[in-house]
C-alpha cells in the first residue's frame, strides 16, 4: 500500500512490535500431593491454572508478533502508485558506498541549485527515505509538498515518514488533509495504523473497517481482523476473517487469522483445522507450523492432522530445533489419546535432537525430563529439570516437576525445598496476574 519501490512496509517491518492479547482462562489454585503427576493432570507449561493462563498469554503474544509480521511482510499490501511516472524516476539507492555518496551529493546539489523545484526536493527526499534516513528526508518531502500539495505519492510518503519517526500528530494531520482530496482505502489503512500507535483502538478499528469497505483486498481485511484480535474482539474478528476467506479462499494469512480467532474463542479443533489449511497453502512458510506446534496439546480431534503437518515441517527443516521439539510433542500427544499412534522412542529422539541443535530451549529440557519421569528414569529426569531451571530459574513447572522427582526418589528434603520455591514463584506470578 505504499510507494518507495516496494511499499511502506519494506522499511518498517524491522520495527514491528507484538502486542499481548488478553487471556481468557479461568482462575485456579494449585494442589500438592506426593503422587506422581500424570501428563494428563499436570499442565505441559505450568503446574496450575495460572500457569496455563500465562502459557496461553505467551502463546497469544507470540501469535500477535508473528501475525503482525505476516501483514508487514506481505506483498499484498503494495498498491499501484497513482503518480507512477514520477515514482519510476526516483533514484534507486546503490549498495556501493561510494556510489551512494556520489548520488547523494548530486541530488543535494540539484536541490540547492533549484530550491523551488518540486522534482529536486522530491527526489532527494525519496532518496533518504529509501536509504532508511527518514528524518533527513522529511524536510525535503515537506518542501516538495508545499510546492505541489496535490502530488499524492509525495504526500503519502511524507505522512508515512512522520508515522515511522513517531510524529503521530503530523502524520494524522497529513493523512486527514489528503483524505479531503482523495478518499481511498490506502489512506484510511495508514490512518488506522496511526490511531493504533496512538493507543486509540476504537478509531483504529473504524479506519481499518473503512479501508476494507472501500477496497476489500486481502491486506485490508487482514489488518482489520488483526486489529480486532489485538484488542480481544474475537467473535467479530472471526466474522471478518471468515468473510475475507469467501473473497480470498487461498489466503494463508487469513486462515492464520481465522485460526487465532477460533483458538481465542476456545474452538480448538476448528482453529487447528484453519491453521492446517494455512500450512497446506504455503508449506514453506514457518508461521502456521509455529502456531500448530503451540497448539499440539489442545486439539484432540485434529491431533493426527497437526502431527502430519509438523512432521512435514520437521523433515523440510532438519536443522530447526523448534521443528523437532514441536514434532516430538505432537507424537507424544498421539501416544496419549485413544487409538493414537505414538512412538515413545521417537518422542525421546526428537527432544534430544532439539536440544542438540539448540541447548537453550528450556521447554525441551522440561519435556525430556517429563518423558524420563514417565519412564521411571528419575535420575535422568532430575538432570533435565535442573538444566531447565538453570536456563530459566523462575520456570515454576520445572520446580514443581523436580519436587515430584525428588519425592519419588526418596529425597524428601530437596523435594520440600523445590516445592517451596515453586510456591513462591507461583505466588509472585499470581500477584502479577492480579495487577493486570
Amino acid at each position: 500500500m505504499g510507494r518507495l519501490a516496494v511499499g511502506k512496509n519494506s522499511y518498517r517491518s524491522a520495527s514491528v512490535v507484538g502486542k499481548i492479547l488478553p487471556s481468557l482462562l479461568p482462575e485456579g489454585r494449585p494442589t500438592w500431593n506426593e503422587e506422581t503427576p500424570t501428563s494428563e493432570c499436570a499442565p505441559r507449561g505450568g503446574a496450575t491454572d495460572a500457569g496455563r493462563r500465562r502459557e496461553r498469554k505467551g502463546f497469544l503474544k507470540l501469535l500477535g508478533v508473528l501475525l503482525i509480521t505476516a501483514g508487514a511482510l506481505s506483498v499484498a499490501d503494495c498498491v499501484a502508485d497513482p503518480a507512477q511516472e514520477a515514482a519510476r524516476s526516483m533514484p534507486r539507492v546503490p549498495r556501493n558506498k561510494a556510489a551512494h555518496s556520489q548520488l547523494e551529493i548530486g541530488l543535494r546539489q540539484a536541490a540547492e541549485r533549484e530550491p523551488t523545484s518540486f522534482e529536486a526536493n522530491y527526489r532527494l527526499g525519496e532518496f533518504y527515505v529509501q536509504a532508511g534516513r527518514l528524518k533527513a528526508g522529511i524536510p525535503y518531502l515537506e518542501k516538495a509538498h508545499q510546492l505541489n500539495p496535490a502530488h499524492y505519492a509525495n504526500g503519502y510518503d511524507l505522512a508515512l515518514a512522520y508515522f515511522e519517526t513517531g510524529d503521530l500528530l503530523r502524520a494524522r494531520r497529513q493523512i486527514q488533509g489528503m483524505l479531503g482530496q482523495r478518499d481511498n482505502a490506502e489512506l484510511h489503512n495508514l490512518l488506522g495504523e496511526v490511531e493504533e500507535k496512538s493507543a486509540d483502538p476504537v478509531r483504529a478499528t473504524q479506519e481499518y473497517q473503512l479501508a476494507s469497505q472501500l477496497d476489500p483486498s486481502e491486506g485490508n481485511i487482514f489488518d482489520w481482523g488483526n486489529e480486532l484480535l489485538l484488542h480481544g474482539a474475537f467473535e467479530v474478528a472471526n466474522e471478518v476473517f471468515s468473510g475475507g476467506l469467501e473473497l480470498h479462499p487461498n489466503s494463508a494469512r487469513l486462515h492464520i487469522g481465522l485460526g487465532i480467532a477460533l483458538y481465542s474463542r476456545g474452538l480448538y479443533d476448528d482453529a487447528a483445522q484453519a491453521l492446517c489449511r494455512a500450512a497446506d497453502l504455503e508449506p514453506s512458510d514457518p508461521r502456521p507450523y509455529v502456531f500448530l506446534g503451540k497448539m499440539s496439546e489442545i486439539s484432540l480431534r485434529q491431533a493426527g492432522e497437526v502431527k502430519t503437518r509438523l512432521r512435514r515441517f520437521m523433515q523440510s527443516h532438519p536443522r530447526d530445533a523448534q521443528a523437532h521439539y514441536y514434532y516430538a510433542m505432537s507424537v507424544w500427544k498421539s501416544e496419549r489419546i485413544p487409538n493414537g499412534k505414538g512412538d515413545a522412542r521417537e518422542v525421546e529422539d526428537h527432544l534430544k535432537q532439539a536440544i542438540a541443535l539448540n541447548p537453550t530451549i528450556e521447554e525441551a529440557h522440561l519435556q525430556l525430563g517429563n518423558f524420563y519421569a514417565n519412564e521411571q528414569r528419575l535420575q535422568e529426569a532430575i538432570l533435565e529439570y535442573l538444566q531447565a531451571i538453570r536456563l530459566k530459574p523462575d520456570l515454576a513447572s520445572a520446580h514443581y516437576r523436580l519436587a515430584h522427582a525428588y519425592m519419588r526418589s526418596g529425597d524428601k528434603l530437596r523435594a520440600q525445598q523445590e516445592l517451596e520455591l515453586y510456591q513462591r514463584i507461583h505466588a509472585r506470578e499470581t500477584a502479577g496476574d492480579a495487577k493486570k
